[in-house]
């Protein structure tokens, strides 16, 4: 691994994020669920630089600096591929006209998947495919996503491509339960309780 480019290759951080998405109720829970986040067993980080490989900077801690920082690392996904992942703390107190939001995105680039699955275009192009990839990222990041529960129970967790918060916030699933819909799936994401 030593010798392959991971954080460094032609566009690896491009092309919209495949995302884990944790809403937390207080801004005191975004640090303990970054911790447990990135002790699960399939990530290797963290790091703060995306534009040099990990072999050539420092490991640091989740918070060690700040929660507002993005965190890199290395994920190894179901066919073994592994590829590179990131995390990104949202910590608002909110405003009058405005609520707080306090969450954690975790996620791979599509560029990033591509180097491990046949993502084509997704969202955009051919559907053909979508299966044979999204299960195993979905189930992957379900995975992350029951392990971080496990250790510090979430009321929930979506799973998507750019998750919408705009359309799906967390104080709507609060308030009001998740959205019925005729499909699997709500807005392109798996809804995890």
């Amino acid at each position: 691994m030593a010798d392959k480019s991971l954080f460094t290759a032609s566009e690896v951080w491009k092309g919209g994020s495949y995302e884990l998405f944790i809403p937390a109720k207080f801004s005191k829970n975004l640090c303990p669920l970054l911790k447990v986040l990135w002790a699960f067993p399939s990530l290797d980080g963290c790091y703060l630089r995306q534009d040099c490989e990990p072999t050539t900077q420092a490991r640091v801690q989740p918070c060690e600096n700040s929660i507002e920082r993005r965190l890199y690392g290395l994920a190894t996904l179901p066919n073994r591929s592994v590829i590179p992942c990131a995390s990104y703390v949202m910590d608002y107190a909110g405003k009058v006209d405005s609520p707080p939001a306090h969450w954690i995105s975790f996620g791979m680039t599509m560029c990033a998947l591509s180097t491990a699955y046949p993502v084509g275009a997704y969202p955009f192009g051919p559907m053909s495919e979508v299966p044979a990839w999204k299960t195993q990222v979905d189930s992957f990041l379900t995975t992350v996503a029951r392990w971080v529960h496990n250790n510090m129970p979430l009321e929930f967790a979506l799973v998507g491509f750019e998750v919408d918060t705009a359309s799906v916030s967390p104080e709507g699933i609060r308030a009001n339960g998740i959205p019925k819909n005729e499909t699997q799936e709500f807005c392109g994401m798996t809804v995890l309780r």
